[in-house]
């Protein structure tokens, strides 16, 4: 009925606002999959979530995150990471990490970006890796350090995740108490994803998955 739309309309609202980053929007021009069915003998709750994350924005958000962030190496050298830029080849994302320190240069990391339902993270299945060095000699320590550079992009990717999985808790129980009486005030606490789907696209990404929980109410 009317309610129920008017429901789904706000939880959309709440799931693009919070995955994405960005404010919700006035209205909503293509709906995102709509909440899935609800079956009272399965207790809970259970979203579709759809969206796509262009590579600009995943970009800064990451860069702001690793930006300064120093590896220190064997022989006491020592990388810095400037930035990290994505973009894609075929079906391979690509990372490319900016470098300086001691290590300057670009480490171009292709991978398979997946996701661990049991430990709730993402992680970069290796494809392969390049190192542009300034000074050339020191090209061949790529060996020695690309995995702990590409540890701590895994790492920062799930720091956002995690995040963003707040900000949709966060999110979804503001909305549903302007449903639900004080007295039965929403507790979300246990909502997760279920199923993550990374697919690179030529522009960014396109995630696709369900997130469940079982709704607590009352205090």
């Amino acid at each position: 009925g009317g309610a129920g739309a008017r429901l789904q309309s706000a939880v959309w609202l709440a799931l693009r606002a919070e995955l994405s980053g960005n404010p919700a929007p006035a209205s909503a021009p293509t709906p995102l999959p709509p909440l899935l069915p609800y079956r009272p003998s399965q207790p809970g709750m259970r979203f579709a979530l759809g969206l796509e994350l262009d590579y600009a924005r995943v970009t800064a958000a990451l860069s702001e995150r690793l930006a300064g962030q120093t590896a220190e190496m064997p022989g006491g050298h020592r990388a810095r990471i400037d930035g990290v830029r994505l973009s894609a080849k075929g079906e391979d994302l690509v990372l490319d990490a900016e470098l300086g320190g001691d290590l300057a240069g670009t480490l171009t990391i292709m991978a398979r970006p997946g996701f661990d339902v049991a430990t709730q993270s993402l992680r970069l299945e290796d494809v392969g890796f390049l190192f542009d060095a300034a000074d050339p000699d020191l090209a061949l320590m790529a060996d020695l350090f690309y995995d702990r550079i590409r540890r701590r992009i895994e790492t920062a990717a799930n720091g956002l995740l995690a995040a963003r999985t707040r900000g949709l808790r966060d999110a979804l129980a503001a909305t549903l108490a302007e449903v639900f009486p004080a007295e039965l005030a929403p507790d979300l606490s246990s909502l997760r994803i279920a199923e993550l789907r990374l697919r690179v696209g030529g522009a960014g990404l396109s995630v696709a998955g369900t997130a469940e929980g079982v709704l607590k109410l009352g205090r």
